[in-house]
């Protein structure tokens, strides 16, 4: 579980072997940002996006396009 304050057990991600998009916006709590970062570094080749003015609450309009690049690829 990540929360404020809560460490990242980095090894649990390392396994991983399918693509991974991490989005975060850009306006969340910073803690959810740092969260997002650590898990984008633990899997190996995962892609980290923050998305410009969104919070937590991503509206579609934005998350919809950096879906449709990550699955086109």
């Amino acid at each position: 579980m990540l929360g404020p304050g809560n460490a990242l057990d980095a090894g649990r991600f390392a396994g991983i072997g399918r693509p991974v998009l991490v989005l975060n916006g850009e306006d969340s709590p910073r803690w959810m940002r740092n969260a997002g970062a650590a898990v984008a570094a633990a899997v190996p080749g995962a892609v980290h996006r923050l998305l410009e003015g969104q919070t937590h609450d991503v509206a579609v309009e934005a998350l919809a396009p950096e879906l449709l690049e990550f699955f086109a690829r």
